[in-house]
């Protein structure tokens, strides 16, 4: 006659302290995977176009309940690989990494059909004030374009 009373009072005990606990999960879309990281010889190795670009325009959707951007950019400058033409898509999937309408980008760019998308977080760079904050192990710090084209022309031009 005991053993029932004690159960429940050991699970009226339990019950209680077990809600009170905060879990510290929190959802975000960021944490769907993991990106992968390159320095500047495998970015440029794994790159069909090394641009400097304009964002024209911008348009925010969703796929299913994923977060998606699609970018017209108009190209200034190719400093590796050519473009057909002087305006491309950029497709992006992490709000993140979105980009800026009105806005100057250095982007590492992998073609996926008709659209081109980044190869890791690294690789779209805001210009602010004439100068590009680089985080790509090799190429990590504050440079101009002039800079950055010169060290990935050097880069490509190794033997």
């Amino acid at each position: 006659m005991w053993k029932i009373p004690r159960i429940m009072l050991l699970i009226f005990m339990v019950l209680p302290i077990s809600a009170c606990q905060t879990s510290n999960f929190e959802y975000t879309p960021n944490a769907a995977g993991d990106w992968p990281v390159y320095d500047i010889e495998e970015l440029l190795d794994k790159s069909d176009l090394v641009v400097y670009v304009k964002v024209m325009e911008t348009e925010n959707s969703k796929n299913g309940s994923l977060p998606i951007q699609l970018s017209t950019l108009s190209v200034i400058e190719s400093i590796k690989g050519e473009p057909d033409t002087d305006t491309i898509i950029l497709d992006l999937s992490d709000p993140d990494y979105f980009v800026k309408s009105g806005s100057n980008y250095l982007m590492f760019l992998s073609n996926i059909g008709e659209h081109f998308t980044q190869i890791d977080p690294n690789s779209i760079i805001k210009e602010e004030n004439g100068k590009f904050k680089s985080s790509i192990i090799g190429l990590n710090g504050e440079y101009s374009l002039t800079e950055i084209q010169s060290k990935i022309s050097n880069l490509i031009n190794e033997p």
